[in-house]
């Protein structure tokens, strides 16, 4: 589901394993295309290597894409190929061969369930993909558990942590997390982007956030239901 951590949880799992980007893994978001994706591939081939492909909506649309990522991902014959009468070159600059062995892993990273209750041609590539993954859905429809799953974010994970202008000490954790629990008839629903909104406002303005997170709440909410 949107906002329910997802980026977060793979970038904190490859720092906490010591995956290091660039070396052991690439991360490749929004706006990627095939042939991006066919250099990470090479850059990324070996055993232990991870490309990431985050909310990559344009890559999964593309025939071209859709078939780089079957290759990858096939579990016997791993080879990816782009026979184009052009080169490609890697990112250091050396050329990549037509085709090669893919070896690594690749993660994709979305919130749009591509391929249900479809019959186009591309919903048969979908189908082919995710027989060929190992799915885990972060998702969410009741805001019990939607609650639940941010206060581990907040509390367990320490998410907001990471910059100086969301960190807060415990008791600021717990009374923003009291704060969305007796004000959650006004979200429609709850994901991990609110608490950072209200932590950067408890940070800035600690004497009367409140106030101004409900605003916030307000508008943000008003935002996406255009």
């Amino acid at each position: 589901g949107a906002g329910m951590g997802k980026t977060h949880l793979l970038v904190s799992s490859m720092a906490r394993h010591n995956i290091k980007l660039g070396k052991d893994w690439l991360f490749g978001r929004c706006q990627t295309s095939p042939i991006i994706f066919y250099q990470m591939l090479w850059s990324m081939r070996k055993a232990g290597q991870f490309v990431v492909v985050d909310d990559c909506d344009a890559l999964l649309r593309d025939e071209d894409g859709i078939n780089l990522l079957k290759g990858a991902m096939d579990t016997k014959y791993r080879t990816v190929a782009w026979n184009t009468k052009s080169n490609v070159k890697a990112l250091d600059g050396s050329i990549i061969p037509k085709s090669f062995e893919f070896h690594g892993s690749v993660i994709v990273c979305t919130n749009i369930s591509y391929g249900d209750k479809q019959t186009t041609k591309m919903s048969q590539h979908f189908s082919a993909i995710r027989s060929r993954t190992r799915e885990h859905i972060m998702d969410y429809s009741d805001k019990d558990d939607q609650y639940a799953y941010i206060a581990h974010l907040v509390l367990d994970l320490c998410y907001l942590d990471h910059d100086p202008d969301t960190k807060l000490t415990h008791q600021q954790k717990v009374d923003m997390l009291r704060y969305i629990m007796a004000n959650r008839s006004l979200f429609h629903r709850l994901d991990a982007r609110y608490p950072d909104t209200i932590a950067r406002l408890m940070v800035a303005r600690p004497g009367n956030w409140e106030a101004h997170a409900r605003r916030g709440i307000v508008a943000l909410n008003n935002t996406k239901s255009k």
